[in-house]
C-alpha cells in the first residue's frame, strides 16, 4: 500500500489515534527499513554465536533513550529525497 502513495501522501501524517500513530508514510517506511536493517545485523551475529553485540547495544540504547532513536531515524530519512 505504501508503494502506491504519491509524494504528497507520503508526507501526510496519519491520524494520531490510528494504527500509524500520527506518522507519515515516509516515517513508517523509515521505521520499518531502519529496524529491519537492525534485525538483519542481529540475525547475522546470532547465526555465528549465542549472543549479539548489536542487539545488546541497541537494547541498552533503547533503555536509555527510547523513542528518541525513532526520531533520529525519521530525521535521517527526512533528509533523503523521495
Amino acid at each position: 500500500a505504501l508503494a502506491e502513495l504519491t509524494d504528497t501522501q507520503l508526507e501526510t501524517s496519519t491520524p494520531g489515534d490510528g494504527p500509524g500513530h500520527g506518522w507519515s508514510g515516509r516515517e513508517l517506511i523509515a521505521h520499518m527499513v531502519g529496524w529491519q536493517e537492525h534485525v538483519l545485523a542481529v540475525a547475522r551475529e546470532l547465526a555465528g554465536g549465542e549472543r549479539s553485540a548489536t542487539r545488546d547495544a541497541a537494547k541498552a540504547d533503547w533503555d536509555a533513550r527510547g523513542d528518541v532513536i525513532n526520531d533520529e531515524l525519521h530525521a535521517a530519512w527526512a533528509a533523503l529525497p523521495l
